[in-house]
């Protein structure tokens, strides 16, 4: 892994860490992020880790709006995924997330 990847990685932990420990509003992670992350030369790259490209949009679309928001759930699963404690899979991640949203009904 590129060192700027593992830099991006540790800034969007960081981000999602203390969002979700109430440091952060949506709209201040939002724009910590936009503020911190090299779009062009980290998240747009061809060779991007696909949990960097997912995560990127998934802390911006927080304030994404129209029923749309992404949810503190998938911050908790980037929170493991980075944490070690779960290994990426963007199929158990949209799996996972429509079954917390489909018992939120």
């Amino acid at each position: 892994m590129k060192d700027c990847d593992k830099k991006t990685i540790k800034i969007m932990n960081n981000i999602i860490i203390n969002y979700l420990a109430g440091k952060l509003t949506r709209d201040a992670a939002v724009k910590k992020l936009i503020f911190t992350v090299d779009i062009e030369n980290v998240v747009l790259r061809n060779d991007v880790d696909p949990i960097i490209y997912d995560c990127y949009y998934t802390i911006k679309y927080l304030t994404h709006g129209g029923g749309f928001d992404s949810t503190d759930f998938e911050m908790m699963y980037f929170r493991d995924c980075f944490n070690g404690t779960r290994k990426y899979d963007v199929d158990e991640k949209l799996k996972l997330t429509k079954e917390y949203l489909d018992a939120l009904k």
